[in-house]
């Protein structure tokens, strides 16, 4: 299978603050695509943490990944990564 994703910088800051990251393993895929807030300083380091959290997360599973253990791996980044980026967002 072939993935293509593209991205485009804005025109409201100087770096492109959009991540996305594809891991497959025994027959499903994770695609994670974040965008880090204009209004943050340090927010594309999140959105980047963000998806690398959720795809080593997905890639260590020894069991399905279900919408709960998805839930669960959302839930595991977003504890750790608010106190290292308190005062960023990403979506």
């Amino acid at each position: 299978m072939d993935y293509v994703w593209h991205s485009q910088q804005g025109n409201l800051t100087p770096d492109n603050r959009d991540y996305c990251g594809i891991a497959e393993v025994n027959g499903t895929t994770l695609c994670v695509l974040a965008d880090g807030s204009t209004g943050c300083h340090a927010a594309g380091a999140l959105a980047k943490a963000l998806v690398s959290q959720l795809l080593e997360g997905f890639l260590r599973l020894r069991q399905p990944a279900s919408i709960d253990v998805m839930v669960g791996l959302l839930l595991e980044a977003h504890a750790d990564l608010r106190r290292k980026h308190p005062a960023d967002s990403a979506s």
